[in-house]
Order: C-alpha cells, then structure tokens, then sequence
C-alpha cells in the first residue's frame, strides 16, 4: 500500500526535478532518491511512511560497514559529527552499518511536508558528503592523528 506522505514527497520532488522511486511492502511505503557525491559514489535516502498521517522517518541506507577492531574509533568520529551536524543523526546498527537518521516534524502540513522533503534530500547529501571522509578514516586508519596534538 503507497500511503498518502509518501505519494505527496513523491510528487514534490518529481516537480522539483528530482529523480525519485516509490517502493512499497505490507508494512510500509517509501520513496527512495539515490545521489552521488563528491565524497561518496552512491547514497539512498529513504523516505519512510508507515500510515496516512504526516508521520515520516528518513534513512539512509549503510554507509559504511564497521570492522568490529574499529567500532571505537567509529563511535567517536560519529559522536564528533553529531555534536556537529543537527540535522541529522549518525548511528551503528546492529550489522554494524553505519547509517544516518532524521524524523520529520510531525506538525509538518500536507501542504509542506513534499517541501520539507526536498529540504532534508538537500541537507542529508551535503552533510553525508561532509562526514563520509572522516568515516572512511576512522575504519580504516590504523590510527587517526589528532592534528592539534603536533
């Protein structure tokens, strides 16, 4: 079932000349928008609706996956770019995946919610792009250089 948050971002970002999928399952629908970046090759945002309301959760899908010698590395670089970033938040999954997150406003009207959706496309690229660097280094540096400790 395609619930009514996810046709509405659909069809916001369609006009707005974003290239976007509808997917659906019987728990949930979404509306899936791939990017490149100048930091990372590809990335899905995945607008998540699970009722009628205006109730949407945003996700990306792994980032990265994490050895499980460098989960402490990781966790810190992560806390670093949360403090940093508010827009979004930087998790380790089970699977050790590194993924970001953001729940949008519940408040949001019909009338901006596919507004609010291009918004976020915008702010979730650019940051992943910002911090996908640091990520890399932090699973795969033997060790990290703290540049203010020379």
């Amino acid at each position: 079932m395609i619930y009514t948050p996810t046709q509405m971002i659909h069809d916001a970002l369609t006009a707005q000349g974003i290239r976007c999928l509808i997917r659906e399952n019987e728990k949930y629908s979404f509306v899936q928008v791939s990017y490149n970046g100048e930091n990372y090759t590809h990335l899905d945002i995945n607008f998540i609706s699970n009722s009628d309301q205006n109730d949407v959760s945003v996700r990306t899908s792994g980032l990265a996956r994490v050895p499980n010698n460098r989960l402490a590395a990781i966790r810190e670089v992560i806390n670093e770019c949360n403090r940093r970033y508010r827009y979004i938040k930087l998790v380790i999954n089970d699977e050790r995946n590194v993924t970001a997150e953001y729940d949008m406003l519940l408040s949001a009207s019909s009338d901006t919610l596919g507004e609010n959706a291009a918004e976020v496309c915008s702010r979730f690229a650019n940051i992943i792009d910002k911090v996908y660097p640091e990520i890399m280094r932090a699973i795969y540096a033997e060790f990290v250089v703290d540049p203010e400790a020379q």
